[in-house]
């Protein structure tokens, strides 16, 4: 029973399956979470009129079987959605499309074992497509306290209906130099993130396979091991000396983590490293929004509108591929860090 907007397609909403309400009346999103969901589409300029609705699963069926349902409704999906089609079914011309919950998301990314926990809020440009997970109205209906990520979700689909990009790749340098590292921190500005990529066999035991930092503006990488799995040092007997060096670079800067006290800080002090004044991201947004989740990825896209980078996190992935992922956190931190600072002095 999908929907087609009545004149051009603004945007595409696909949820997971129909309620009482939708198979009794022949309609999606009719029922109160559609209607929760109306009321946060107007406060965007939308009316029901401008969006096409429909569902990952058009049948009525028991809950145990929806799985099912959605893999045998996964083709139907994409052919309902594929541009250009019919006047009716132009979803894809330039139209962004919000799933809504975990069923929506595992089939338009063609994902099954998708998580929308791990997606939502994230910006994914595939297939010619705009595609903004978000969470269920009726899993805010039972948890009132997500209403407002479900707001914030909402404001980014609108962002993104006038245009609006996704945060591009972080740029980056790699140091391999003690001169360059010297150079490179030392013109860094006072307020600089710092993010640790290690084997995660726990703070106090866990080698150390590299650090980024950014302030910002500049974002650069130090590798600190040879070997993906922790082994060699890539500083050899100079490591004393590049342990001193990013001690002095925070020995007049703050420095950013997220939840660096419980992890971070105590990896860089097993080498040598320093820290003298901090802040966290963890602790910011606690003290602003204490019942929500405090992952780095949740808090980072409630207030920046980024690819789903997390998902690229592979512990068996090659160093280059990790160095990259290590600078992307580094910079989402401080990019955090100072949007945090914003609303907790507005609080």
């Amino acid at each position: 029973m999908p929907e087609h907007a009545s004149g051009g397609v603004k945007l595409t909403v696909v949820g997971e399956a129909p309620g009482k309400t939708e198979v009794n009346q022949g309609r999606p999103f009719v029922g109160p979470s559609g209607k929760m969901l109306e009321r946060g589409l107007a406060t965007i300029g939308l009316k029901r009129s401008d969006v096409q609705w429909t569902n990952a699963v058009l049948c009525d069926c028991r809950e145990n079987q929806l799985e099912e349902a959605r893999s045998c409704c996964e083709q139907r999906l994409h052919d309902e959605l594929a541009p250009m089609k019919s006047a009716a079914s132009r979803a894809l011309s330039g139209a962004p499309v919000m799933t809504v919950g975990a069923l929506a998301l595992r089939s338009v990314l063609r994902k099954p074992q998708a998580q929308i926990l791990k997606y939502r809020g994230s910006v994914i440009q595939e297939g010619g497509r705009t595609v903004l997970p978000t969470i269920h109205p009726a899993f805010v209906m039972r948890e009132p306290a997500w209403g407002v990520v479900l707001e914030r979700d909402v404001a980014r689909v609108g962002r993104f209906m006038l245009g609006g990009k996704p945060v591009p790749p972080v740029q980056f340098e790699v140091i391999r130099g003690l001169h360059g590292l010297g150079m490179t921190l030392g013109a860094m500005g006072r307020v600089v993130s710092f993010d640790v990529e290690t084997l995660e066999l726990g703070p106090t035991e866990t080698p150390l396979i590299c650090y980024a930092l950014s302030d910002g503006e500049r974002t650069a990488v130090v590798p600190w091991s040879t070997g993906r799995d922790g082994t060699g040092s890539f500083w050899g007997a100079h490591e004393k000396v590049a342990s001193e060096v990013t001690s002095i670079c925070f020995r007049n800067r703050k420095v950013i983590m997220q939840n660096g006290e419980a992890f971070d800080a105590i990896v860089a002090k097993r080498y040598g490293i320093e820290i003298a004044e901090w802040g966290d991201t963890l602790l910011a947004y606690h003290v602003l929004e204490s019942h929500l989740p405090k992952n780095l990825a949740h808090i980072a896209t409630q207030f920046l509108d980024l690819r789903p980078w997390k998902m690229s996190e592979e512990r068996h992935a090659s160093l280059e591929a990790l160095y990259e992922y290590n600078a992307t956190d580094a910079w989402v931190t401080i990019k955090l860090w100072y949007e945090l600072e914003k609303r907790l002095s507005n609080a």
